[in-house]
């Protein structure tokens, strides 16, 4: 009886463990090749990036240089039967690339080649419940990327989907306006737009018509928040003020367009979620330095990256920075955070990277305090 009774108790505890461990992400898609239709067919990458409670999916700098997996055992769901070539056998663990003691987060991202039939048109999703416990939305997840094989009208080439990244959380002090800044990036130079994820979106396909579930229980999850896209195409901004300490979940999806005159038919649309932490407190670091927010480097495929120097600085006397929040590309390494023995105040990382495959790839990353205080993502 007693060993019966225990049984019950640690299967109750990994079950509530199970409902609270997700912490957001993101699935996008990309041609091998945007002039290259073999035999009908067609070979895209699907890149997947997805973060997890660091307690839940541990990860440290032997995980990742190891390539170990962290993630709930999945695969991505088609919304259409058959799918064009694919057989729902994509699984969504991934390999860590990031992790963070301070904001109990583990994170990860991996490609996989996925060779479909031409002229395809569907949706891939990742769905699932356990999400935090959040001030408003419940529990499910539901991440949906749009795959359009269709050639552009424009140059008869393959689209290629807009990118972005977003750290897991970020942080914003209570009763004060904040606007977080979502970057975009796009291969073609389309118009890029960014909107709420919805819970019964339509999508006009030329061929059917298919309803997807863009977010599950986070949509609309993040009350009096405003967004913008910039003429430019390059960022998204979320205008929020938090009244209440706590979490809520951000669901978005990225969409490009030939031109900002015709909004209404995207050539795709990338997901992106995240969560926003309100804390009490309005003392935050913040980063400086040579690279502008949002600046482009160039790279070379299987070239070393000059070193980059991240600098952060604190906002309060006393405080240090105990951490870097970071979601990076694949193989890019960073060192230890090292205090400037002239200033203080200063501390840094060095980032370095080998890239290995090419196409745009986002690098973000906010300091974070010994008070937990996080800056703007950088």
């Amino acid at each position: 009886m007693q060993i019966s009774f225990s049984v019950i108790v640690l299967a109750l505890l990994f079950r509530f463990a199970d409902l609270s461990h997700f912490r957001g992400g993101s699935i996008t898609w990309k041609p091998v090749n945007v002039s290259a239709v073999t035999n009908n067919t067609v070979d895209i990458i699907v890149e997947q990036s997805y973060s997890w409670l660091l307690a839940y999916y541990l990860c440290d700098n032997t995980t990742i240089a190891t390539q170990g997996t962290i993630g709930d055992l999945n695969y991505l769901q088609c919304s259409i039967y058959p799918c064009d070539g694919y057989n729902n056998n994509l699984s969504t663990v991934v390999p860590c690339t990031d992790y963070s003691v301070s904001a109990d987060v583990s994170s990860g991202k991996k490609s996989s080649i996925l060779t479909l039939n031409s002229n395809s048109q569907f949706t891939l999703t990742f769905s699932g419940s356990a999400w935090l416990p959040l001030l408003t939305g419940g529990s499910a997840w539901s991440i949906t990327t749009m795959i359009n094989l269709q050639t552009r009208i424009d140059n008869g080439r393959l689209n290629t989907p807009p990118v972005s990244t977003v750290l897991p959380v970020i942080r914003v002090p209570v009763n004060i306006q904040s606007t977080i800044v979502i970057p975009m990036a796009d291969d073609d130079n389309d118009y890029l737009r960014c909107r709420w994820a919805q819970t019964n979106h339509i999508i006009n396909f030329s061929q059917n018509m298919v309803t997807v579930d863009e977010c599950g229980g986070v949509c609309n999850a993040v009350p009096n928040a405003t967004l913008y896209s910039d003429n430019t195409g390059t960022s998204c901004k979320m205008v929020f003020t938090g009244n209440t300490p706590g979490f809520y979940a951000a669901a978005l999806q990225i969409e490009d367009f030939y031109s900002d005159e015709n909004i209404t038919a995207p050539l795709s649309s990338t997901p992106v979620q995240f969560l926003i932490s309100v804390y009490i407190g309005s003392c935050q670091p913040s980063i400086i330095g040579a690279q502008p927010n949002g600046a482009s480097i160039n790279v070379a495929r299987s070239t070393s990256m000059s070193s980059v120097t991240i600098i952060a600085q604190i906002g309060c006397i006393n405080t240090t920075i105990v951490d870097f929040l970071k979601i990076s590309p694949p193989g890019m390494t960073a060192s230890a955070i090292v205090q400037n023995p002239t200033n203080s105040s200063l501390f840094s990382i060095q980032l370095n990277w080998i890239p290995t495959t090419l196409g745009s790839q986002v690098f973000c990353c906010a300091a974070i305090d010994n008070n937990l205080g996080q800056s703007d993502m950088y």
